[in-house]
């Protein structure tokens, strides 16, 4: 179940990405983008992995319940009395609406269809924030964070990995950096500002949280930033020297590299939410921290 929970959350990310990715450059005028084709079946699939892979919490809490109360009860229990199942509910009715949205027309003709297709999947970021970790610790605070956490993410990583995998070549590519490094660098800042106010919220010693399995999974998450980091500046800058020295030159290898990297910081990231972060007594006392409960 643990390895399941963690490819869920993965794809999760994944998905949003992809979609948020999909409508965002949807606004943008040819002239500014290499010419992108995401079919409408696979952006379906990307929508409706949203709440198939948001699904698996609540199937673990109504199999913990289940052996007390029955199947039945449990699944009825956590879909209407606990929050992370009123999210769920949720995030299906909006997932239900965008892919009837999808299904009936052609997202790609009006730049309108692109702003409603980004406008329902950021109400389906505010729903996964609903129910994170930092939400249940501070809602207001914790779910305001979260979701400008998510969202910045997803507009970064969503183009990139649209670009790089669904483009059909390299045209207008130096246009296409002239406005989309500075979007991700104000993403980047804003992940950061946004990553540091998560952190300070779900633990109170960063260091100290190293000896537990939460804290060695940020510590990496962390860790992996550095090669992100660096192929961003080299994608920005580097490659677009590159381009103007020699306008044959295919940038796409290197953001897919980029992609990658993005791809392990998003397994790293889903081994977080199945960890229990250490609260105050067990980073003063690491011996009571006990693992089963995790």
């Amino acid at each position: 179940m643990l390895v399941l929970m963690i490819i869920s959350k993965t794809l999760l990310y994944l998905c949003f990405s992809l979609t948020f990715g999909t409508f965002l450059l949807t606004l943008i005028p040819n002239t500014h983008k290499p010419k992108v084709n995401v079919s409408k079946h696979i952006l379906m699939i990307a929508i409706i992995g949203i709440p198939l892979s948001t699904f698996f919490p609540i199937l673990q809490t109504i199999l913990f319940l289940t052996p007390r109360i029955g199947f039945g009860e449990s699944f009825q229990s956590v879909l209407t009395t606990f929050e992370v199942g009123k999210s769920w509910v949720f995030i299906f009715s909006v997932s239900f609406i965008l892919i009837i949205f999808i299904s009936s027309i052609d997202y790609q003709r009006k730049k309108l269809y692109g702003y409603i297709g980004a406008i329902l999947t950021f109400i389906l970021i505010v729903g996964v924030s609903w129910s994170s970790h930092a939400s249940s610790i501070s809602q207001f605070f914790g779910g305001l964070s979260h979701t400008l956490h998510f969202t910045a993410v997803s507009v970064w990583v969503g183009i990139l990995i649209v670009i790089s995998w669904f483009s059909t070549n390299y045209d207008h590519w130096l246009k296409f950096l002239n406005w989309f490094t500075p979007i991700a660098l104000c993403c980047f800042v804003s992940t950061i500002i946004s990553g540091l106010i998560l952190m300070n919220l779900v633990i109170t010693d960063y260091t100290n949280s190293w000896l537990f399995p939460y804290g060695q999974a940020l510590l990496i998450k962390h860790i992996l930033i550095i090669p992100l980091l660096i192929y961003a500046i080299i994608n920005g800058i580097f490659v677009k020297r590159k381009i103007k020295r020699d306008p044959n030159f295919n940038p796409k290898t290197w953001t897919r590299i980029e992609c990658i990297i993005i791809l392990l910081i998003f397994t790293v990231t889903a081994v977080l939410g199945q960890q229990a972060p250490p609260n105050k007594t067990t980073l003063l006392n690491p011996t009571s921290f006990d693992t089963r409960n995790q």
